[in-house]
């Protein structure tokens, strides 16, 4: 906890012309959606994603994890829905697109996933097309595991420009868009 309340301190809004967001990815840590961070915590970050990562997961059995992305996209500090493509926690993708829209929150394309995680590719595609369909806005990212990754989404855009995704719906596409979203969002 330490760590993400010095992130406020020690880290400025903007460094050499690029600004600065302090968040976190936050563990799902059940099929009830729990996660790892206090709300007091969450309260305190510009930008919170939560996602699942196996040693963190307890709901290892297999089967649908709906319940999972449902219970945490009504926890009211998350914003994003991360790397949700991973084969091994599938869901229901309606329900959870279709939910993340009526919340207004956001889906993530991991760009790391298309190099690292090739099970995840078709799944991003098929999350991407419901997105697309309802309306549902979306992230795009690097998840860069080293700073050489940094920005890397190349696959992600080709998949995107693919499938003829509306930029509008890319709520990270410019600075201007993300602090529109985020406004909203912290006013909770």
């Amino acid at each position: 906890d330490w760590h993400f309340l010095c992130l406020k301190r020690s880290i400025p809004e903007e460094y050499e012309g690029v600004r600065i967001l302090k968040g976190c990815e936050a563990n799902i840590l059940d099929k009830t959606g729990r996660i790892d961070f206090p709300k007091w915590l969450l309260k305190c970050l510009d930008i919170v994603i939560a996602s699942i990562h196996t040693p963190a997961y307890y709901s290892l059995e297999g089967g649908d994890h709906t319940s999972a992305y449902m219970g945490v996209l009504n926890n009211p500090y998350v914003d994003i829905l991360g790397h949700s493509g991973n084969p091994d926690y599938r869901y229901d993708i309606d329900k959870v697109v279709r939910k993340t829209k009526e919340l207004g929150k956001l889906i993530e394309i991991n760009g790391h996933s298309f190099d690292t995680r090739p099970k995840n590719i078709e799944i991003c595609r098929e999350i991407a097309l419901k997105c697309k369909e309802v309306g549902a806005g979306i992230v795009v990212n690097s998840d860069c595991h080293s700073c050489f990754e940094l920005g890397e989404i190349t696959k992600a855009k080709a998949m995107l420009s693919d499938i003829h995704f509306p930029e509008e719906l890319i709520m990270n596409r410019n600075l201007k868009t993300l602090r529109e979203f985020l406004k909203d969002r912290k006013s909770i």
